[in-house]
């Protein structure tokens, strides 16, 4: 491997590979040159509130409950930067966050999203796509008839798959649904590590292609708000976003949720246009509850000086919990040493909101 002469840089490797197909790659980065970086660039967020940079979303709903139209106006928002459902503002360019790690050379073609539609026809992901206003700029990179090429849990197709995402340089991959992948690689849904080789399938194609951030689609049981399957699978995302069902009708009420890290949407109303195919946050229903993070960065601007279990007891926070909206807020206070060398929490000057404008 050869003399490490400075690790404060951090260093890559190539592993040993198998004959024509490259091994994976190991990169070491110090955490201080890491933080240095976040720390230049506070934007951290794909979605706001919703998807950070450099991370994997699950969405989950039953069946006919609008994943691909909600995947359709994901779509849309990082083609075009229009904020999501109305209301998350969206980044339409992740690679300036990213040090690609390997894998196969891509070029700057910059296109939209990658997406893989598995169980909609090519003819029916056309329309649909044209209809939401993304023709120009999504890149569909699989539909049904060309779903058997998506074994993902063969190092070979992976290679394929990933040299050809390359090409196009998409910085998301969106893949509708996961069930169509576990089919296709003979895995069952209630399988842990069939789960794992699927996902992790998926992880390594976006590692070799530069892609990073990973978008799947996933169906629930019937009246189950969670995920079928193994449950190993709600443990592998950072987010994991929810399409709810109020009734059995094509035209009943639709509910929208996120939970995750540093993530935390209540069920909040989407309204439909059937002529655009447009989701958005309903107009006409109060405001969304506040999040962990909005509930304690304006504890701790109204109140300045709590420590740590004053603020958790004052939120009802566990250990897990308080880690992750600390880490979302740090931008924005400063600790200061109290009594008994204490931390105490105080807001920076420089604080801005962490809300997002809903619009008129």
């Amino acid at each position: 491997m050869g003399a490490i002469t400075d690790l404060r840089e951090g260093f890559t490797r190539r592993m040993p590979g198998d004959g024509e197909w490259p091994g994976p790659t190991l990169t070491v980065r110090p955490l201080a040159k890491t933080y240095a970086t976040r720390v230049d660039n506070p934007m951290t967020w794909l979605v706001r509130d919703l998807w950070q940079r450099g991370g994997s979303v699950l969405l989950v709903g039953p069946a006919k409950a609008g994943k691909t139209t909600l995947i359709g106006n994901l779509a849309r928002s990082l083609s075009i930067g229009d904020p999501f459902l109305g209301e998350f503002e969206t980044a339409t360019d992740d690679h300036d966050m990213w040090t690609r790690s390997g894998g196969y050379p891509a070029c700057d073609s910059g296109h939209g999203p990658a997406i893989a539609s598995l169980e909609m026809s090519e003819g029916i992901v056309a329309d649909w796509y044209r209809q939401i206003g993304v023709a120009d700029t999504a890149l569909i990179v699989g539909t049904r008839e060309t779903a058997p090429a998506w074994n993902v849990t063969d190092k070979r197709y992976r290679h394929v798959i990933a040299e050809m995402l390359a090409e196009y340089d998409p910085s998301v991959l969106i893949v509708d649904p996961l069930t169509r992948l576990l089919d296709i690689a003979d895995v069952e849904e209630d399988s842990n590590s069939g789960i794992g080789k699927v996902w992790g399938g998926l992880v390594e194609i976006c590692e070799m292609a530069g892609i990073p951030n990973l978008f799947v689609a996933h169906h629930t049981g019937h009246g189950s708000e969670r995920s079928r399957g193994a449950s190993r699978l709600l443990g592998m995302p950072d987010a994991i976003w929810t399409v709810h069902v109020k009734g059995e009708k094509s035209s009943s009420p639709r509910t929208f949720s996120a939970k995750g890290r540093d993530v935390d949407l209540a069920q909040t109303p989407l309204s439909y246009d059937r002529r655009t195919r447009r989701l958005t946050v309903a107009a006409d229903v109060p405001d969304r509850p506040p999040s962990t993070v909005e509930r304690m960065l304006e504890l701790i601007r109204s109140e300045p000086g709590l420590n740590r279990t004053a603020i958790r007891n004052r939120l009802g926070l566990d250990g897990t919990q308080w880690t992750s909206a600390l880490a979302a807020i740090r931008p924005q206070i400063e600790v200061r040493k109290g009594p008994r060398n204490s931390d105490l929490y105080h807001p920076t000057e420089e604080a801005s909101p962490v809300t997002v404008d809903s619009g008129p």
